[in-house]
């Protein structure tokens, strides 16, 4: 019967006639692969994506083969999240994967990028976590540490979580300054200025080994090395490190922002507003620095100064680069309200 179904299905172009010949042999014989592959063939090729789910289904619960059992719940996933629109459907077929095939070589890719187009980050966490889990290779498992730890420092706002990630990654490749920095900015985020200062201090030494008095990295590390200053509340030798790096790079629109704000602290409202001033002209997303937050500090040093039409033309340009930035909606509330 199942020759006979193959005849009608794929010499005479007869699937109809097939898929009668194929439900004859599973009244017969339920787990036949043979007759389930062909009438999941059938449906899949008509479009019936319901009735070609329903014949994986049966198919995978009738083999023992875990590998092949992994295959069939993919291309269920598979069909879920491209012919069906139902991602939810997909990630249950994917999640059944990785019970019983864990190995499979496109589980863990296919399930991330499902996730990420989901922008569900706890999911995408956790299958990554399982990547990491599973990889032997150093570089691989290094990638992944600082994917997680951008995750939890952007997605979930969770300090404790990014600094264990950069710090594991930093156990398995500690000579390399990416991740160095990466660490000083845990550090920094969680308090911890003493261990940042550490590392900070070997950078700049390492620096000057290398006979580079004047570096645009030197003046990356004197800025974070200023930040630490900041932190613990020693404003003078903040400035001191912020005018350091800012000799040496002036392109470090980081270093200015960071001069801007301390200029601002100790009242020099003419030297923050001339720092601050260029960076309005620059583009600073390689820079970490939301343009808006530019505006906002300008527009309150106007404010300061009763110099409040030029406050508001301010704040009002910051809006329109970040409509929900609170603090200046709340400003410029107050100043209109006068």
């Amino acid at each position: 019967l199942v020759r006979i179904g193959e005849i009608y299905f794929r010499s005479l172009s007869a699937p109809e006639m097939a898929v009668g010949y194929y439900e004859k042999v599973l009244e017969k014989d339920p787990e036949n692969t043979s007759a389930l592959s062909a009438l999941s063939s059938i449906h899949e090729a008509n479009g019936d994506w319901a009735r070609c789910i329903s014949v994986l289904d049966r198919a995978a619960g009738g083999t023992k083969d875990y590998a092949l059992m992994g295959s069939i719940f993919f291309k269920i996933g598979t069909i879920k999240q491209t012919k069906m629109n139902d991602p939810n459907g997909a990630l249950e077929a994917y999640s059944a994967v990785l019970e019983v095939n864990p190995d499979h070589p496109q589980i863990l890719p296919t399930m991330l990028a499902l996730y990420e187009e989901k922008q569900d980050w706890q999911g995408y966490g956790h299958v990554l976590e399982m990547k990491l889990a599973r990889s032997q290779n150093v570089e691989e498992k290094v990638a992944a540490l600082l994917r997680l730890g951008t995750l939890a420092r952007d997605k979930m706002q969770d300090k404790t979580r990014l600094l264990s990630y950069v710090e594991q990654a930093h156990e398995l490749n500690p000579k390399d300054v990416e991740i160095k920095k990466a660490l000083i900015d845990a550090y920094l985020g969680s308090g911890m200025n003493d261990e940042a200062a550490e590392v900070i201090e070997k950078l700049i030494e390492e620096e000057e080994k290398r006979g580079v008095k004047k570096s645009k990295e030197l003046s990356v590390y004197l800025h974070m090395l200023g930040k630490v200053y900041e932190q613990r509340g020693q404003i003078e030798q903040a400035v001191a490190k912020y005018e350091e790096a800012n000799k040496i790079d002036l392109s470090n629109f980081a270093v200015n922002f960071s001069l801007g704000g301390l200029y601002e602290k100790l009242g020099d409202t003419e030297k923050a507003m001339k720092i601050l001033r260029p960076l309005l002209l620059q583009n600073l997303d390689s820079a970490g620095i939301d343009k808006a937050d530019v505006y906002f500090m300008l527009g309150r040093m106007h404010a300061a100064k009763g110099e409040d039409k030029k406050a508001v033309n301010m704040l009002d340009r910051g809006l329109s680069v970040n409509p929900g930035h609170a603090e200046m909606k709340a400003l410029l509330a107050e100043l209109k309200g006068k």
